[in-house]
């Protein structure tokens, strides 16, 4: 009988620690993954937040405010949500840096508006089930930044519990 056999009783306990070992690993890294309802509503939270505090922002003053998901334009419901805005929240690949010393942000179309991209680089759902956003803010060579939002969900919506900023202002 093969439970008398000691090499076969040697060989089931190894393979039933590895497939244990490898099971873990693998529970132990997987990301819980959100539906794209859920992304779409923290873009949605972290984009409105960001364009609110540069557009109330004292020292800013811009003629257009370029969003974009790493590097492409957002969604045409998240544009629509800006579309009544001042100033003109237009997506990211309506703009283009210009030529010179300070490199700024300018519109494609007219190089003498000048404006700040917001660039959603990263959404990462943690596992006590905060989600992480790291966004860039580009204004020309010497005002630019990165900051993170932390989102929490409350009462069925992702909102935003904090905002770390850079050590030096932007503006």
């Amino acid at each position: 009988m093969w439970y008398k056999n000691v090499r076969a009783q040697n060989f089931l306990i190894l393979a039933f620690s590895l497939a244990g070992i490898i099971g873990s690993a693998y529970l132990f890294s997987l990301r819980w993954e959100m539906s794209s309802q859920e992304r779409h509503q923290i873009k949605t939270e972290v984009f409105s937040s960001v364009v609110d505090y540069l557009t109330f922002h004292p020292n800013v003053n811009t003629d257009y405010l370029f969003i974009g998901t790493s590097g492409s334009d957002p969604s045409t419901d998240i544009l629509n949500g800006f579309k009544k805005h001042v100033p003109p929240v237009e997506p990211i690949s309506s703009s283009r840096k210009s030529f010179g010393f300070s490199a700024p942000l300018v519109h494609k179309t007219d190089v003498n508006k000048r404006g700040i991209s917001i660039n959603l680089e990263s959404l990462e759902k943690e596992a006590n089930g905060r989600v992480k956003v790291l966004i860039s803010i580009y204004q020309d060579r010497a005002a630019s930044a990165k900051y993170q939002y932390i989102l929490d969900k409350r009462d069925g919506m992702y909102r935003v519990i904090q905002v770390t900023f850079p050590n030096q202002a932007m503006f």
